[in-house]
C-alpha cells in the first residue's frame, strides 16, 4: 500500500511539474515530439481537424544553408516547421505544416519551346540556365535513423558528401520520407526509400546511397527520343490536347495522345496528327507540357507512406497529414515496434527545388527524436 502511494505521488508531482515520461518510463528529451496514443484515428485529408488538438506540437526552424551545391537563389531561405504526432494500437500518425513557401510550385521541369534556342527543351532543375530559372515542385523529407552511432548527435550532415548522399559504412542505414507534390501526391503516397552505403570504389561514377526501397515506383519521366530528319531529339512522350496548366499525366489516362513527330515548322505532331503550335507552348503560357506520365500508386515497401496534403493560400502554409503502420515488417523500413525506443529523426523543406533543401541548423540538419506516450 505504501509503496502504491509513493508511486501514485511521483506520478503526481511529475504531472504538476510539467515532467514527461515515455511509455517504458523514461524521461522524454527535450524537443522531442511525442505521439500521444489515441483510440480512434484522425480523418485523413490534410486538415487540422479537432482530433490533432490532443498532439502537442514540436516547433522546428529550418533554414537552406550557404553550400555550394545549391542555387543562390535558395541559400539563406528560411522556414516554420510545426510536427504532431499520435498513434493507436497499429499506425503512426503524423501532421507537418510549414511557413515561409510564398505559393505551391507544381511546374517541375515542364517542356516548351524556346524561341531564343530555337528548340523544345525543360524548364532547368537545380538552378537558373540562360533562359529562366529553375521549374520544380513543393517537397517535404523525413530522415530516420535505423542504424547509425552519430545521427543523433551530430545531425544529418554526416551523410553529406559534396553533392551527394550515403551512409558512412556498411551497417549504417537510414529510412527516408519524400513526399513530392507532382510526382506522389496525386496517389497520396511518400516515395518511401533509404539512405545506405557506397563503397566509393565500388558502385558507379556518383557514389549517391539514394536507393528505393523494394517495390515499383509511383511515375515515370514524360519524355522519349525521336529522329527528325536524321537528327535524334529529346522530346516530350505524351500530352493531353486541350489541357491547360497541368502538372502530370496519370497513367492510362484515356485523352492522352502520343507525340510522334515534328514538322519542318518544328511544330510538334501527335498520333491523331493534331499540331502542337511551338508559339502556343512558350513561357508565359499556361500549355505546358509536363514532364511526368505514368502516375498511379507505388507498390511494396516504396508505397506503404500514406499522405493527404493541403496548401492554404490565406495562410500560405502547407499541411501533410502521413499513415503509417508501427511495425510493417519491411527491412528497408524504420519499425516502431517498441514503446520504450527513442526514434531519431531529421527533416527538410524543399521549396520548388530539386535538391536546395532547408533543414533543422542549416548545415546541421539537426536530429529530433520521436517518443510514444
Amino acid at each position: 500500500m505504501k509503496r502504491t502511494m509513493f508511486v501514485f505521488l511521483i506520478l503526481l508531482i511529475a504531472a504538476g511539474s510539467g515532467l514527461l515520461f515515455a511509455k517504458g518510463g523514461a524521461d522524454v528529451p527535450e524537443n522531442a515530439l511525442v505521439a500521444k496514443e489515441v483510440k480512434a484515428a484522425p480523418k485523413m485529408d490534410g486538415k487540422l481537424d479537432d482530433a490533432w488538438q490532443l498532439a502537442k506540437s514540436l516547433e522546428i526552424p529550418v533554414e537552406v544553408a550557404d553550400y555550394a551545391h545549391f542555387a543562390e537563389m535558395y541559400r539563406g531561405n528560411k522556414y516554420d516547421v510545426t510536427l504532431r504526432a499520435m498513434h493507436t494500437d497499429t499506425d503512426l500518425y503524423m501532421f507537418v505544416q510549414w511557413t515561409g513557401d510564398e505559393s505551391l510550385s507544381d511546374d517541375r521541369q515542364s517542356w516548351y519551346f524556346n524561341d531564343e534556342a530555337g528548340k523544345w527543351m525543360q524548364k532547368p532543375k537545380k538552378a537558373p540556365d540562360d533562359y529562366t530559372p529553375p521549374g520544380y515542385e513543393d517537397k517535404f523529407a523525413f530522415l530516420w535513423e535505423i542504424e547509425s552511432d552519430k545521427f543523433a548527435a551530430e545531425g544529418g550532415s554526416i551523410f553529406c558528401h559534396e553533392e551527394f548522399k550515403h551512409a558512412n559504412y556498411p551497417d549504417e542505414l537510414m529510412d527516408i520520407w519524400h513526399w513530392k507534390l507532382v510526382r506522389t501526391a496525386p496517389v497520396h503516397q511518400l516515395d518511401d526509400k533509404k539512405l545506405v552505403y557506397i563503397d566509393e570504389n565500388g558502385e558507379g561514377p556518383k557514389f549517391d546511397g539514394r536507393k528505393s526501397d523494394a517495390g515499383t515506383s509511383s511515375y515515370s519521366d514524360n519524355k522519349q527520343t525521336l529522329e527528325i530528319n536524321g537528327v535524334e531529339m529529346t522530346l516530350p512522350l505524351l500530352w493531353i490536347p486541350g489541357e491547360t496548366a497541368y502538372s502530370y499525366i496519370m497513367n492510362e489516362e484515356p485523352k492522352a495522345r502520343q507525340i510522334v513527330g515534328m514538322d519542318e515548322n518544328m511544330n510538334l505532331v501527335d498520333e491523331d496528327g493534331n499540331i502542337l503550335t511551338k508559339e502556343n507552348f512558350m513561357l508565359g503560357s499556361d500549355m505546358l507540357i509536363p514532364s511526368i506520365k505514368g502516375i498511379k500508386p507505388a507498390t511494396g515497401s516504396r508505397g506503404d507512406v500514406t499522405v493527404y496534403e493541403f496548401y492554404d493560400t490565406a495562410s500560405k502554409t502547407w499541411n501533410l497529414e502521413i499513415q503509417r503502420k508501427l511495425a510493417n515488417g519491411n527491412d528497408d523500413d524504420v519499425q516502431f515496434d517498441d514503446f520504450e525506443k527513442m526514434y531519431n529523426f531529421s527533416i527538410s523543406v524543399f521549396d520548388n527545388a530539386a535538391i536546395a533543401h532547408a533543414t533543422p541548423e542549416g548545415i546541421t540538419g539537426k536530429a529530433y527524436t520521436l517518443v510514444f506516450q
